[in-house]
């Protein structure tokens, strides 16, 4: 977490305006807590470019008589997290007393961009444009999965999808660092993101360890039509993945998987994988049973090869986008 530490703090005259050549900061109020005199919250708000500014909280705190602490309020966790880092760095340059910091800028994502997570309106060239195979990972989190299988696979390219933004950075910095050509991320809906994808267009579907939903099963991303949907995307005896800790999870989508003529499944239970994820070595900690389902695909439609065209509706929010707003057309 970004954050410096003073052993005086100095704020400017609120509010107070600068700017940077990302945007304009406005660091608005400060607000003291009534119940602990030594936290307060400073009201920040980031006005980029052309767009709608984003408002968030720096925390402030001070568990020693002569040292403060300064970093982002985690209710209120900005992204990407250079917004705060920048908003930081300011406050940082104006104490004559700074202890240490964590701010130095990153060359990987300048201007707070991120140029490793790639916009939905990518897709329809980057398919157009590559002739590896394609494998796809639904919900990478920390992505030790997916960076292991583009590190060891370098001529297929990976498609990871990640909606939690935090997870999403963590995972295009290691692109960077480790030079990946190989490897694409988006912050998308993995449900609408298959409607996008042609017919027949991938090898493996992985889905590793998602929220079982034993209280809500209906929340769940096994469902008939996703079994329907991932059938017509994968070629001939493509696999669709399923690793999980949850015995009901797993007992649901291998009922699932009985009742459907699309697959042939295979079960395994602690399975040994190359590759240990955050959350599975957790479970092991835990002496959980580890579960595995592969489906495999029955032959499957004929690829139709018609060009996709991504219609954009006026309005769209990206992080909200629905499939009503973002339709798939065929010519």
């Amino acid at each position: 977490m970004p954050h410096f530490k003073s052993h005086t703090l100095t704020l400017p005259a609120l509010p107070f305006e600068t700017t940077t050549q990302e945007g304009k900061f406005c660091f608005l109020e400060h607000y003291i807590s009534a119940y602990f005199k030594n936290r307060s919250l400073l009201h920040t708000r980031y006005i980029p470019h052309n767009l709608p500014p984003k408002d968030f909280f720096l925390s402030i705190k001070s568990p020693k008589k002569d040292q403060y602490l300064i970093k982002c309020d985690k209710s209120s966790k900005i992204a990407p997290i250079e917004i705060a880092k920048t908003a930081l760095l300011f406050l940082a340059n104006q104490q004559n007393s700074l202890i240490s910091h964590n701010l130095t800028p990153k060359n990987i994502t300048p201007n707070f961009k991120l140029p490793f997570i790639k916009e939905i309106a990518d897709i329809k060239e980057m398919l157009e444009d590559s002739t590896q195979a394609l494998w796809l990972e639904i919900g990478f989190g920390s992505g030790r999965h997916l960076l292991h299988n583009a590190k060891n696979n370098p001529d297929i390219l990976h498609i990871g999808l990640e909606i939690h933004h935090p997870s999403l950075e963590q995972v295009a910095r290691q692109i960077g660092l480790c030079k990946l050509k190989n490897l694409l991320i988006f912050n998308y809906d993995a449900r609408i993101f298959l409607e996008l994808l042609p017919t027949n267009s991938l090898e493996r579907i992985f889905i590793h360890f998602p929220i079982p939903w034993d209280k809500n099963p209906h929340r769940r991303i096994f469902s008939p039509s996703f079994l329907t949907q991932t059938h017509r995307i994968l070629k001939e005896r493509g696999t669709l993945e399923l690793r999980t800790d949850s015995k009901e999870y797993f007992e649901y989508s291998q009922t699932l998987a009985k009742d459907s003529p699309l697959f042939t499944a295979k079960e395994a239970i602690n399975q040994q994988n190359p590759i240990t994820s955050k959350y599975e070595a957790r479970w092991k900690r835990q002496q959980k049973n580890i579960y595995d389902l592969v489906l495999t695909a029955k032959k499957t439609q004929k690829n139709t090869k018609k060009p996709m065209i991504l219609l954009f509706l006026p309005q769209i929010q990206s992080n909200k986008q629905c499939l009503h707003n973002l339709l798939p057309i065929n010519f």
